[in-house]
C-alpha cells in the first residue's frame, strides 16, 4: 500500500494506491513524473483522497525511443 502527496497547478492531493495496484505501478512510480493517476475521489470527513486504479507516466517518450543510432 503507499499513499502520495501529489501537486498540480491547482494545488496538492492525497492519492492511495492499494496492494494489487501498487504492485502493478510501483516501477513506474520508482521514476520521475509527471503523473496521470485514474481512480475515484472518496470523502471523508471532509477530507478527499483520491483511490488509485490506474497510474501512468506522461511526457516522457519511451525508453527505446530515446537511444540513437549509431553507425557501425
Amino acid at each position: 500500500m503507499l499513499f502520495l502527496s501529489l501537486e498540480d497547478l491547482t494545488g496538492t492531493f492525497e492519492a492511495t494506491l492499494f496492494p494489487r495496484v501498487y504492485r502493478r505501478y510501483a516501477p513506474i512510480l520508482r521514476g520521475h513524473g509527471p503523473f496521470r493517476i485514474e481512480g475515484r475521489v472518496e470523502e471523508d470527513h471532509g477530507v478527499a483522497t483520491l483511490v488509485a486504479r490506474r497510474v501512468e507516466r506522461v511526457g516522457r517518450p519511451a525508453a527505446h525511443a530515446t537511444r540513437r543510432r549509431t553507425r557501425e
